[in-house]
């Protein structure tokens, strides 16, 4: 169960994700314009690579809060469930500098060719969470996981 002051901080950290994942989302779509591929050399030095390495660790900042937290989402937890521990590997490569420029941490996402989809699955069904958890709690009824 969240408190409603972790619920509105989570939302917070969730909005704040969806802002970077617009500049992400505008960003691959002006380097597919130029031409640019998506190959991991193009990963890093592009603007999509920055913008999709801030997301996706601020994703998994918020679906570790919401696992320690006993929050289940049935509609998605099976894609939470298949990229957690590679997202959190990401993270960790991204907020944490390696001693690789390569380092494998960057990779082991990639590995699964569905991972993309899934991410943007979990982003929205967490979207969703946030909305009907709202829904509830504005209008008087106790909410699933907000006490």
């Amino acid at each position: 169960m969240l408190s409603r002051e972790e619920f509105a901080a989570l939302h917070r950290h969730w909005m704040w994700a969806n802002v970077i994942k617009s500049h992400f989302d505008n960003a691959i779509a002006d380097a597919k314009r130029r031409g640019v591929s998506s190959s991991p050399e193009q990963l890093f030095p592009e603007p999509f690579g920055a913008y999709m390495s801030i997301y996706y660790g601020m994703l998994y900042g918020l679906l570790e809060v919401l696992k320690e937290k006993g929050v289940s989402i049935p509609k998605i937890q099976g894609d939470i469930d298949s990229i957690f521990d590679n997202l959190r590997l990401y993270r960790n490569a991204v907020f944490h500098p390696q001693p690789k420029y390569w380092s494998p941490k960057f990779f082991e996402i990639m590995k699964d060719r569905d991972s993309a989809i899934k991410i943007g699955n979990v982003h929205a069904g967490v979207g969703e969470f946030f909305l009907d958890e709202l829904g509830r709690l504005n209008s008087g009824q106790p909410g699933l996981y907000v006490r």
